[in-house]
């Protein structure tokens, strides 16, 4: 970057198709994609998995907000020589993607989130998430210092074994989370991710958790393309209502709720979501 950080990026699928910038959850870095690179491959999508800043492969950096990360994807576009993209932002990768979308205009071709997370200065959206995702929050916007604690028991966990911290946070989760996060393919893939996500210590997801509580920058009212969005019905971090509380924030959006999914439904219709993402750039 111009600034000296690195931000690093997983390059896969065919890399003469369509570029889709695929924004993982948090805690998570670019591995967490579907560990099958044969589905994007025959869909002509080249998928380009970014790392936030502090994540995985990517430099931390100063305080940051959403509309830094659009500047942030454009430069990353100018050095891989993308003119036009797609974005896919699952669950906190999703208010990545609606800035993207927001700030670059006609330069974003697609717009998909998943199971996204919501903007947390809205009253209602925060009053329909969880009690720990408003804890949370709070904390963010009073004493960040204090995340530290906690993700640094995450980090040390995570350190022993990925998949002692994927069975901690089992309970949880719905069942049909449970058997996507267990099965030994998906597993793996998100024990990867979950790995290099600790890279750069407890300070890292902090600063992601602070720039993720923050108001938007940006109106979401503003995004031209039309927003695809999907949401399964046994989600238990982030509820349906408040899917269709996000969805009304947007000008122009298509609706895909699936009512026997959870969180991570994105492994389980990773084709039917890129092939989506393909027609709206059609």
């Amino acid at each position: 970057m111009s600034d000296g950080r690195l931000l690093g990026y997983l390059d896969c699928g065919d890399p003469k198709g369509r570029p889709i910038f695929f924004f993982c959850g948090f805690a998570m870095s670019a591995p967490c994609i579907h560990p099958d690179d044969g589905i994007a491959e025959s869909l002509g999508v080249r998928v380009i998995a970014v790392d936030r800043p502090g994540i995985g492969h990517s430099s931390p950096s100063r305080p940051r907000t959403l509309q830094d990360w659009a500047s942030d994807i454009a430069a990353l576009a100018d050095a891989l020589e993308v003119a036009r993209f797609g974005v896919l932002g699952w669950s906190a990768g999703g208010p990545h993607a609606l800035a993207c979308a927001a700030v670059l205009g006609k330069r974003v071709a697609a717009v998909g989130i998943v199971s996204s997370a919501p903007r947390f200065d809205d009253s209602a959206l925060l009053d329909a998430m969880p009690p720990k995702t408003q804890w949370l929050v709070a904390i963010a916007h009073h004493t960040p210092m204090l995340l530290d604690f906690g993700f640094s028991f995450h980090c040390r966990q995570v350190s022993r074994g990925p998949e002692k911290a994927i069975e901690s946070a089992l309970g949880s989760l719905s069942a049909t989370d449970r058997e996507i996060v267990t099965d030994p393919q998906f597993g793996r893939a998100l024990s990867e991710s979950m790995t290099l996500a600790c890279a750069h210590g407890a300070s890292a997801l902090t600063a992601d958790a602070v720039a993720l509580s923050q108001p938007w920058p940006f109106d979401p009212g503003t995004i031209e393309s039309r927003v695809c969005l999907w949401h399964g019905g046994e989600d238990t971090i982030v509820p349906r209502a408040v899917a269709e509380l996000i969805a009304k924030q947007f000008p122009r959006v298509r609706e895909s709720y699936l009512p026997a999914e959870g969180h991570f439904l994105y492994l389980r219709h990773w084709r039917e979501i890129l092939q989506s993402l393909v027609d709206e750039w059609r």
